[in-house]
């Protein structure tokens, strides 16, 4: 159920390595994301830059990033299948190979980022006494962009407002 993960037990299967300034990436030998490194550790770079000019703040150490080649590799190393990953206060990221741009990603790195700003023990962001379970998933979301429709929130947004006074505007011209 990958209770007894641990970094060398993940390390013996993902044995290839690829550290850049902010990122240590563990992938499989022979896999795609082998044969697309560079191009994964650009992506990698990308997102910690975009997530450092919004947040105005990085972390302070580097993060780890596992690249599972199936949720099923996943599951047998780690127990985690269907979800990927990123507990705040081990600033490691469990993802799967995905075809680049990788869309759950840049989402699970704000999960790292967190991981500084949050409470001294978990890297959860604490209201009062109890931890906001808003913030530990709404702002990653927020933060990250969205592949689909490549627009941030703002300009979903930005949207909106333009398509409401389009509207307003062809029904003050259908009154005319």
């Amino acid at each position: 159920l990958g209770w007894t993960a641990t970094e060398a037990s993940l390390t013996r299967v993902l044995s290839a390595t690829r550290e850049t300034e902010h990122f240590v990436i563990h992938y499989m030998p022979g896999s795609a994301t082998a044969r697309e490194i560079e191009m994964v550790a650009a992506e990698h770079e990308y997102a910690w830059q975009t997530l450092e000019a919004k947040l105005g703040r990085t972390p302070e150490r580097k993060v780890v990033s596992y690249i599972f080649v199936t949720g099923e590799q996943r599951q047998a190393l780690l127990g985690a299948d269907k979800v990927e990953v990123s507990p705040p206060w081990r600033q490691h990221m469990y993802l799967s190979q995905r075809p680049w741009p990788h869309d759950v990603m840049p989402h699970e790195l704000g999960h790292s980022f967190l991981g500084d700003f949050g409470d001294p023990i978990l890297g959860l962001p604490i209201r009062g006494l109890h931890f906001d379970g808003a913030l530990v998933e709404g702002l990653p979301t927020a933060l990250a962009p969205r592949q689909l429709d490549n627009l941030d929130l703002h300009e979903q947004a930005a949207v909106l407002d333009r398509l409401r006074s389009e509207e307003h505007t062809s029904e003050l011209q259908s009154l005319a």
